[in-house]
């Protein structure tokens, strides 16, 4: 696929994540067959103002690229401030964010709120473009606020019209929740309207699921959202399906162990042993989501309060799940349902 003048070898992406697209997170993906990981959304305005934290979002390795930024605001001369600022780093792609649908966000008049202002919408685009000095810009949309408005065309005609060379297209209204069906067929409908690279989103949490977008819909790429969390193999997985036509199936615990605990390892070298920890419990959750005996596993790691601890009881957990030592549980149906409605995102608050 290509986004302007870049070429992405690999067919799926990570989607920007708060709080989860970090480094550790994002060189895992890569090491696993991801074509482009993006960092975590930032702030137009904070990088604009050189803010610590949120610059602080915004590194990466050059290990790392193909890698791209996302941002989030509504001033277009703030916009075109920050992408001074951010083209300094060298990123791949630049990315606005029009489809976050939190309220807190939409209120201040971002995130999809732009969908609904045409005008702002494309002066933001085009002063990115202009500021970006050749690094190809994309957008981020949402198909509209609810079914009954949906202008998902006009607003990719809007980003093509002013330089954007791609959009990644979830396929929700935003009054849609996560466990409703998407509507892939505007993914299609935009395909058939832009002559840009059209990335589609929503609901992939299986390499059949990302192969079924492309071939429905015949956009470019597939985003990789929530299917990713504790699945860095599905990229692999994904890979292989295309190259052999075969989905070579679920990981073994032997490979699942083995990668996360170098995802850990990454974590700890990231955030050291405190701040890290609560990041390493999340994801080690998420990898064993799934599987039989996550419930003594949630119970074992949430008092831990050393990195050396989780190690030992993830090899321990892997030997026992090896030797068909936890009982079928129907538990793990539960998570999963409840994980893929967004119920159980982050499945452990921060507090633990």
């Amino acid at each position: 696929m290509k986004i302007g003048s870049l070429n992405i070898d690999n067919k799926l992406i990570v989607a920007p994540m708060a709080e989860v697209t970090d480094a550790p997170f994002r060189k895992i993906a890569k090491k696993m067959g991801a074509g482009l990981t993006f960092t975590q959304m930032v702030s137009a305005d904070g990088v604009a103002r050189g803010h610590f934290e949120t610059l602080r979002l915004l590194t990466f390795s050059r290990d790392e690229k193909p890698i791209g930024v996302q941002i989030l605001g509504n001033d277009p001369d703030i916009i075109k401030d920050a992408v001074k600022e951010i083209i300094k780093l060298k990123p791949d792609v630049i990315d606005i964010n029009a489809g976050c649908p939190v309220k807190k966000v939409i209120t201040k008049n971002m995130g999809s709120a732009l969908l609904s202002s045409p005008k702002l919408f494309g002066k933001i685009i085009k002063q990115m473009v202009d500021s970006s000095n050749g690094i190809p810009i994309m957008v981020k949309v949402r198909l509209g606020n609810d079914r009954n408005n949906i202008n998902v065309i006009e607003n990719a005609k809007i980003a093509e019209g002013n330089g954007a060379t791609g959009i990644i297209v979830h396929a929700r209204t935003v009054d849609m929740q996560y466990n409703e069906p998407h509507l892939t067929e505007w993914i299609r409908k935009v395909k058939e309207s832009v002559n840009i690279s059209v990335v589609g989103n929503g609901s992939v949490f299986k390499p059949e699921d990302a192969l079924e977008m492309i071939r429905s819909t015949g956009c470019d790429s597939v985003s990789v959202a929530r299917g990713a969390l504790g699945n860095p193999f599905l990229f692999s997985r994904f890979n292989t399906l295309i190259e052999t036509g075969k989905d070579p199936g679920a990981q073994s615990i032997e490979l699942l162990g083995k990668i996360l605990l170098e995802h850990l390892d990454l974590i700890r070298k990231e955030y050291g042993n405190i701040l890290g920890l609560t990041k390493a419990k999340k994801n080690i959750i998420w990898y064993f989501k799934s599987l039989n005996g996550i419930n003594y596993l949630v119970k074992e790691i949430i008092a831990v309060k050393e990195f050396n601890q989780l190690f030992e009881i993830i090899e321990q957990h892997i030997k026992n799940l090896k030797i068909g030592k936890y009982p079928e549980d129907n538990k793990t149906f539960e998570i999963e349902k409840k994980f893929k409605k967004k119920v159980l995102f982050w499945l452990l608050n921060d507090s633990q």
